[in-house]
């Protein structure tokens, strides 16, 4: 069983997985060319278009062991706003009373996953690699907030461009740590590689397929690496 020291950790990380990944302010100059294209079309999306299934598979490890945990969650943009969230199953099994109310905190104030937020940072300089990608060398102040840390000025990305050159899209972006941070004063996180890939449906909508982040890190002293793999699965369109 995971101890409690564990299950918080896990859920302090969980949290910030999902805030760097999906929390991002508001971007700077939008550049011509791919990038306005790609922007154009992330407009064009909103959280109410899709509804989805989410499984999040987190797995830390340190000299005391390895802790893993499995959750898998739905999201449906018809149901009213604080119902939108269901969390099916923990490790396998029905969730306690505890688990959806922790579950429910996590995403009480979290920006819904989905392609369109890539509008929100995707218009930053960036230095093109042919017509493949684009490399995000910093962010402007505010870009990446994670509660009260601002990653902008410690990351950089590379953005992988597919599609065609009338209907461009992002396949993949990677970020990575420039420099430590520390998380509310009892993690240090000393480095961590954010991938995210993309598809799109039969329709042509380009949505969310999985997102891999893998921290290098300690807690109350104690070093560790911890991956998480998140899927995206049974997309239903509903506008």
């Amino acid at each position: 069983m995971m101890s409690a020291v564990g299950e918080r950790t896990m859920r302090l990380f969980v949290i910030l997985f999902v805030s760097f990944a999906m929390a991002a302010g508001v971007a700077a100059t939008i550049l011509p060319g791919i990038q306005q294209q790609i922007m154009a079309e992330a407009s064009q999306q909103s959280a109410d278009d899709l509804a989805f299934t989410r499984t999040v598979e987190i797995e830390g490890r340190s000299k005391d062991g390895t802790e893993t945990i499995r959750m898998v969650e739905r999201y449906d943009p018809r149901r009213p706003d604080n119902k939108r969230w269901t969390l099916v199953s923990v490790d396998g099994r029905e969730p306690t009373k505890d688990e959806r109310k922790d579950a429910d905190g996590r995403r009480s104030d979290g920006p819904i996953p989905g392609y369109y937020r890539l509008g929100n940072w995707f218009g930053t300089e960036a230095k093109a690699q042919g017509q493949a990608s684009l490399h995000f060398q910093s962010f402007p102040k505010g870009t990446f907030d994670v509660g009260p840390i601002d990653l902008s000025r410690r990351i950089t990305a590379i953005a992988t461009i597919g599609g065609t050159d009338d209907a461009p899209y992002v396949t993949e972006t990677r970020f990575r740590l420039k420099e430590p941070f520390r998380v509310m004063l009892v993690a240090k996180v000393t480095a961590f590689d954010a991938k995210t890939r993309y598809t799109r449906l039969p329709s042509g909508r380009p949505v969310l397929a999985e997102q891999t982040l893998t921290f290098t890190g300690s807690r109350f002293g104690k070093e560790g690496t911890q991956r998480t793999v998140t899927r995206y699965s049974d997309y239903v369109e509903v506008r």
